[in-house]
């Protein structure tokens, strides 16, 4: 019998490459970086919605197209940590394990909604 539930709290970090922004920045100025990082975060958080769903309906090859395809957009914007949980789904998909598939989906989003959330509180931040 059980005497005593232990409850996690499961909180994810985000970790930006604060000089990949800075490039982005240099290289577009701020209005085309803007755009870049705004299309991109847009992208992220409808591909993360659209894994979550393969997931539930049991589509592990288009979950692992849509967590691949989000490693190299979360890479554009300096979001390492996004872009390490895709992998890890890519890799969870591939292996077919339905746990690992779910914890995997679950810390994605976990991290993407962090990701977002850091990349907008720091817009004033100037490259």
């Amino acid at each position: 019998m059980v005497e005593k539930i232990t409850r996690l709290d499961m909180r994810d970090r985000a970790t930006l490459d604060r000089d990949c922004l800075a490039q982005l920045y240099a290289e577009l100025g701020q209005q085309g970086a803007e755009g870049v990082v705004c299309r991109a975060l847009e992208e992220l958080a409808a591909r993360v919605a659209r894994a979550h769903q393969h997931m539930l309906d049991g589509e592990h090859a288009a979950l692992m197209k849509t967590a691949k395809s989000n490693v190299s957009i979360a890479e554009q914007i300096g979001l390492l940590e996004l872009s390490t949980a895709c992998l890890a789904v890519v890799d969870a998909a591939g292996g077919g394990d339905g746990v690992a598939i779910v914890a995997t989906v679950t810390r994605m989003q976990r991290v993407a909604e962090a990701s977002l959330s850091a990349v907008w509180e720091m817009q004033d931040v100037s490259f």
